[in-house]
């Protein structure tokens, strides 16, 4: 190894500092680390200079000296880089300040206190929340000061929740969970246990630290710190948030720990090449240095998180054992675990970059690979040959990112999840590789130990050097990272994509005329049963499955379970009753999210209907069940995302027999979905021809017709909710369907007779011989040619230079979306098959792996297409809150008919029209809710004699001064709506923020000082939040629904008798949805039996 990676990987490779611990012994170190974990303070742990002196004469002599905590601490600060001091102490106190000189942000640090926060060992959570209020402008470094900092030495979860009432602020801080504070405190148990086991990257066994009860599985990285960023005047602002608790942690978070790691949100209007030069800078928080390390880009393309990562440099502090600085890296130490740049030099700089994007993908530890269970295999080309020393042509490799696991290392990781079944397919990461593993054909029985695994080259993205002794860093390397298992989604939906293709390939457009008009009438039927018995059960459950309800919470509570359980395999509202019905748990209302101007209309309906309302009894609910079902019927007409029955969706797989028949494919659910013509249900098998295709759907031979068979039913019958694709062939299946393989990629497979004979299908589009030369620049630097250059420079030039690229990697901007635009105005204009459409698919698809592979579109290419393309786009095939829909009008050549999109636009608005005016001819009750009223008329009735008369009114007048406020928002929304998508979403978020702002008002008012007799009586604080909102009820019922959702909730619930606020009847609703669903289902199967 040369130089310039010397000491890389921690102090464990300092010779000296070797040759210090090997005199000292584990037990000592312990002792001491455990010391300072439970703060015992101890001589030596502040910057003394006079310590330091002493260090350097202990570090030169090489004498082991004294085995006291004491001497363990002083001895410390000379395993590490000395700590760099402050410019100035009144800079430090200032964050959000740049240092050009040398280069450091400060996010928010203050050197004197630093020390005092290190001499008492105060845990890493105070020192966070510290920081918290002083970077959000709540108190400053001086107020804390004023603080006896020893009241906040202890464990996170004694200390943390003391800084708040500690000191004087100008606003209430967010509150932090406390399972935060106590997971803070095992993972900090963890890191200080040493390095050599990284309990923290899980698989280690069930754990009690000495301070908590027993953790099942425990695995760290579960918290997540995040902060955002804004521009101020002269430069940037930072603000810690509150820290998260999560269940989808990352890699790196395991591996270093939660507090290793930040999470940075960056606004979409920041100015790129000033964000450039800012997350260059090295980022201080509370003495430690950060440093940026990837972006994971929102979903809409704008703005994202960027992932700081803590690095082993220091301000204004030293390095101690007892906080485990010990185990900190530099970034390139970080750099070479995970990715060494001297190991991987064959590809362009920018895949290798990307690479890191394995360790940042939530997943979980399920199981740990002995090394000699690990077996690499060598891809799969057609005609079994195997060839390694030349690239492959497109779709060759027949079997790409599929490997195999044992049964036992599947039953493993179905144990873990939960599945009593076994699970034949998984994704996931393993050391360097990525993919889906499937079930060895030859390993399929249970006794098959140990868990074993077989990885392709293809899968293998990252070569690591696991040959050296490393202090516990390769554990990793075999640790299998769980992202998902094999699930089905029953049924699909067409898409936008899919419709154009279909069309395009002879499918008529009166088929998606009459599946969107049946699946908008199912759905208005479901939505509408208001009368009846159990009408509001089954509504409730029609209302959870339609609007996501179950799959929202559900995910929201487990994270990534969420996944691994099947709840998030596309959009939350996408999932069917079948699985989002099925979970079993009653949450009670959450004050600020029922209360959310943004929240979701099927959650707030979701609330109202299980506190008791009827949509007949309430004009509130009424209204936003009626917003709800036209928002419903709206997303079918301009989003075109409609079910089919005959269809679902998978993972697709290669043929581990190799036995299916080009253009042959298997599926088998593991429910039956395969209906036949009279209806019933009586497979769980598909047959027969089938099209299948992936997102996105952009090319006509992106959608294929193949046959499902269901001749080797024995030999397949492990493989359920995976299609198996044929591997014979000259090129892989998958390969075909808009350039996919078999690394988690799903398909949709459509068997609808109506579909699948009108289909007719086209001939194979490939990639032209010269377009990356025709479109595409080709100076890209490897990262060979960077290893070279870099091994010429100075170590801090060097390390300067790698976190350039990495910046540089975070402001690049893909083209996708625009080429993807530019596509549709092609194929509206010119047709689908045109040859510029064509290029235009392929310009998109090449884009959205341009992040990999380093291609830069030309500049001449760029200008031309935006010259031609960059039009207003038909109303069709933009969104509502897109500005395709401005600039030059876009027209369709003569000759290409109508086109199909345009036409479903046109009789979805129609269907749309037509169900308003159903909805209009409904009206509900206005008299007001007894139930609520009370609260208020029993105040009226009892307080009629000072000083309780006084203060009623008092509270009354501060309930009249918001619904004033709301009046004046009324009138605001009902402005005319700007044309332009920025203004709309600026008004919207405006209004939302007018909206909590009077929400908040309302809540804290009136000071409890100014009716001191009313808190004063029983129940006092509970009482005067009831009056307040049923007398806002009285006013008016949206006013009250809007400025206590919660209260008003909790009064119509309690008429039931229930603390909750879930009125009785709902309880068994919303445990065991499913039986509700099925009563339903059946009653309606019923009634359209008789009708037949």
């Amino acid at each position: 190894m040369s130089d310039l990676w010397g000491d890389d990987s921690g102090f464990w490779e300092d010779p000296v500092t070797l040759g210090a611990i090997d005199q000292l012994t584990i037990a000592e170190l312990t002792k001491a680390a455990q010391a300072g974990q439970r703060g015992q303070p101890t001589a030596g742990g502040g910057p003394s200079s006079t310590n330091h002196t002493h260090d350097n004469e202990r570090r030169s002599s090489g004498k082991a000296g004294s085995s006291s905590c004491s001497s363990v601490r002083t001895m410390t600060a000379a395993f590490y880089p000395p700590s760099r001091q402050s410019q100035s102490q009144a800079a430090r106190q200032s964050p959000g300040t740049s240092m050009p000189s040398n280069g450091e942000f400060i996010i928010s640090h203050h050197p004197p206190i630093q020390g005092e926060l290190d001499r008492l060992d105060i845990p890493w959570g105070v020192q966070w929340e510290l920081a918290r209020g002083e970077s959000c402008g709540h108190w400053t470094w001086d107020n804390v000061t004023a603080v006896d900092l020893r009241l906040l030495v202890g464990l996170n979860a004694e200390a943390a929740p003391k800084v708040a009432n500690l000191i004087p602020r100008t606003q209430r801080l967010e509150p932090v969970d406390d399972i935060v504070w106590a997971e803070y405190d095992r993972e900090q148990e963890a890191i200080v246990e040493g390095h050599e086991s990284r309990r923290g990257l899980g698989v280690y066994g069930d754990w009690a630290p000495w301070h908590r009860g027993p953790s099942e599985d425990w695995y760290g990285g579960r918290i997540s710190q995040c902060a955002h960023l804004s521009e101020v005047t002269g430069g940037f602002k930072i603000c810690l948030d509150a820290p998260i608790y999560i269940k989808n942690p990352t890699r790196f978070a395991r591996f270093l720990g939660s507090r290793r790691m930040i999470r940075l949100s960056i606004p979409a209007s920041l100015k790129k090449n000033r964000l450039r030069t800012f997350l260059a800078q090295k980022f201080v928080l509370c003495g430690r240095v950060f440093v940026a390390l990837r972006q994971r880009v929102s979903k809409s393309g704008k703005g994202g998180k960027v992932f700081l990562v803590e690095v082993n440099e220091d301000v204004d502090r030293h390095p101690k054992i007892s906080e485990g600085d010990q185990s900190r890296l530099t970034f390139r130490g970080f750099v070479r675990w995970h990715n060494p740049i001297e190991l991987n030099g064959n590809q362009p700089i920018s895949k290798w970059i990307t690479r890191f994007d394995l360790g940042l993908s939530p997943s979980v530890p399920v199981v740990e690979f002995d090394p000699s269970n690990v077996e690499f295999v060598c891809d799969t080309y057609p005609f079994g040959a195997e060839r390694t020393d030349i690239r492959p042509r497109e779709g060759e490799l027949i079997a790409d990112g599929c490997g195999f696991m044992n049964r036992k290392a599947l039953d493993l990781i179905a144990q873990y999840c939960g599945q009593s079944e076994l699970c034949c397919a998984v994704q996931g990461r393993l050391g360097g590789s990525k993919g889906v593993w499937l079930l060895h054909p030859d390993h399929q029985l249970p006794d098959d130990s140990p868990a074993k695994v077989w990885i392709r080259g293809s899968q293998k993205k990252i070569t690591h050097d696991t040959s050296g002794h490393d202090g516990g860093m390769s554990r990793a390397y075999y640790i299998f990272d769980f992202v998902a298992p094999a699930r089905l989604v029953f049924p699909s939906r067409l898409n936008k994509q899919t419709i154009v293709n279909l069309s395009s390939n002879g499918v008529p457009t009166s088929v998606f005329a009459e599946l969107l008009e049946a699946a908008v009438q199912q759905d208005f039927e479901d939505l509408t049963i208001w009368e009846g018995e159990e009408s509001m059960e089954f509504l409730l459950s029609n209302v959870m499955r339609i609007g996501g309800v179950s799959g929202t919470r559900a995910a929201r509570k487990a994270g990534t379970m969420a996944r691994i359980q099947g709840l998030r395999g596309r959009e939350i509202e996408d999932v069917p009753l079948s699985q989002s019905s099925d979970i079993a748990f009653v949450e009670t209302l959450d004050s600020d999210r029922s209360s959310d101007p943004q929240m979701p209309l099927a959650e707030k309906i979701y609330d109202m209907l299980t506190a008791g309302f009827h949509p007949l009894g309430s004009e509130e609910l009424f209204e936003i069940l009626k917003q709800f079902i036209l928002k419903v019927i709206q997303d079918y007409v301009y989003d075109c995302k409609i079910p089919i029955l005959q269809s679902c969706e998978a993972f697709i797989v290669p043929d581990p027999f190799g036995i299916l028949e080009p253009d042959e494919i298997y599926f088998r659910a593991h429910q039956n979905i395969v209906e036949d013509t009279a209806g019933g249900v009586k497979s769980d098998t598909v047959t027969g021809p089938v099209l299948i295709n992936r997102n996105p759907t952009m090319l006509p031979s992106d959608m294929q017709r193949v046959t499902a068979v269901d001749k080797y039913h024995d030999v397949y019958r492990q493989y359920r909710n995976v299609i198996v694709c044929s591997v014979k062939g000259e090129q892989s299946l998958a390969s075909k369907l808009a350039g996919g393989d078999y690394d988690g990629d799903t398909a949709m497979l459509t068997w609808k007779p109506e579909i699948v004979l009108a289909f007719q299908q086209p001939e194979l589009t490939s990639v032209p011989k010269d377009f990356i030369s025709e479109n595409f620049e080709r100076e890209i630097e490897r990262v060979d040619s960077f290893s070279t250059k870099i091994s010429a420079m100075e170590e801090s030039e060097a390390e300067r230079e790698m976190r350039r690229i990495f910046v540089d990697s975070l402001l690049s901007e893909p083209l996708t979306g625009i080429y993807s635009n530019m596509h549709n105005a092609s194929l509206y204009q010119r047709g689908y098959a045109h040859p510029e459409t064509v290029r235009l698919a392929h310009m998109s698809n090449t884009c959205l792996d341009s992040s990999k592979t380093g291609l830069q579109v030309r500049d001449d290419v760029f200008k031309d297409d935006m010259r031609k393309y960059n039009k207003r786009l038909p109303e069709s095939l933009s969104k509502e809150d897109d500005d395709s829909r401005e600039g030059p009008q876009l027209t369709r050549q003569p000759g290409l008919g109508k086109f199909v999109l345009d036409a479903l636009l046109d009789h979805g608005k129609k269907i749309w029209k037509d169900h308003k005016e159903n909805l209009r001819l409904r009206t509900p009750s206005t008299s007001n809710d007894p139930d609520i009223l009370r609260p208020y008329e029993e105040a009226m009735a009892a307080f009629t004699n000072p000083p309780y008369s006084e203060q009623l009114e008092i509270l009354m007048k501060h309930v009249r001064k918001y619904r004033s406020e709301w009046s004046k928002l009324g009138r605001f929304s009902r402005a005319p709506a700007s044309s332009n998508s920025k203004d709309r979403a600026s008004a919207k978020e405006q209004h939302g923020s007018a909206v909590s702002e009077i929400k908040k008002g309302f809540a804290a008012g009136p000071p409890p000082e100014s009716i001191p007799d009313l808190y004063s009586l029983p129940r006092g604080s509970r009482m005067v939040k009831e009056i307040k909102a049923s007398y806002a009820y009285s006013l008016k019922e949206k006013f009250a629904v809007g400025v206590a959702f919660r209260d008003i909730c909790a009064l119509k619930a309690s008429s039931s008798g229930d603390e909750y606020p879930v009125h009785g009847k709902f309880r068994d609703v919303t445990l065991v949805a499913s039986s509700v669903a099925r009563r339903y289902n059946a009653q309606k199967a019923a009634r359209e039996l008789e009708s037949r």
